[in-house]
């Protein structure tokens, strides 16, 4: 699971620059599908006005 508070904004772009992930992103998404991904974790990142964590249901 990937929650944006995880991380700082410039953490999550070191995450995608280094590949970090454990799968090749490449073949699994579309280039315009990973620019969406990357802003939505940088617009909710921990230091974002808006952080975002994803709530674990009970």
């Amino acid at each position: 699971m990937v929650n944006p508070a995880d991380k700082a904004a410039t953490v999550w772009d070191k995450y995608f620059k280094r590949q970090r992930h454990p799968a090749v992103l490449s073949q699994l998404i579309s280039e315009a599908e990973m620019m969406e991904i990357k802003t939505y974790l940088r617009d909710h990142a921990a230091d974002s006005e808006q952080p975002i964590s994803a709530a674990i249901p009970q």
